[in-house]
């Protein structure tokens, strides 16, 4: 799922979440992300994820290989590669589970 660690959070002493700098850096990069045209980028920073870097989704299927482009969602079965759109909606409502590797 997604990389909490650069989502440090302090609880301050009037009991509210206080940001810490990696938290700062995180939005500001997912804000930078999700203006550019393509928002591949913004998308796979969701999940922690950087584009082109390949991890596990496991569902009730099974587990695939997968990572993010510029293009979209795309899953490795055997050696094929393919689009996986509904995948994508599958890993974004949390029917599929991102497995660090």
């Amino acid at each position: 799922m997604r990389d909490w660690s650069v989502m440090k959070v302090a609880e301050s002493a009037n009991g509210q979440c206080a940001m810490k700098e990696d938290k700062i850096k995180y939005m500001f990069a997912l804000y930078r992300a999700s203006c550019e045209d393509n928002r591949m980028k913004a998308v796979a920073m969701l999940f922690g994820k950087k584009l082109g870097e390949e991890f596990t989704v496991r569902g009730e299927v099974g587990e695939y290989r997968a990572h993010f482009n510029e293009s979209g969602f795309m899953v490795r079965t055997n050696e094929n590669l393919w689009h996986a759109n509904s995948l994508l909606v599958d890993l974004l409502t949390g029917e599929v589970e991102i497995i660090d590797d």
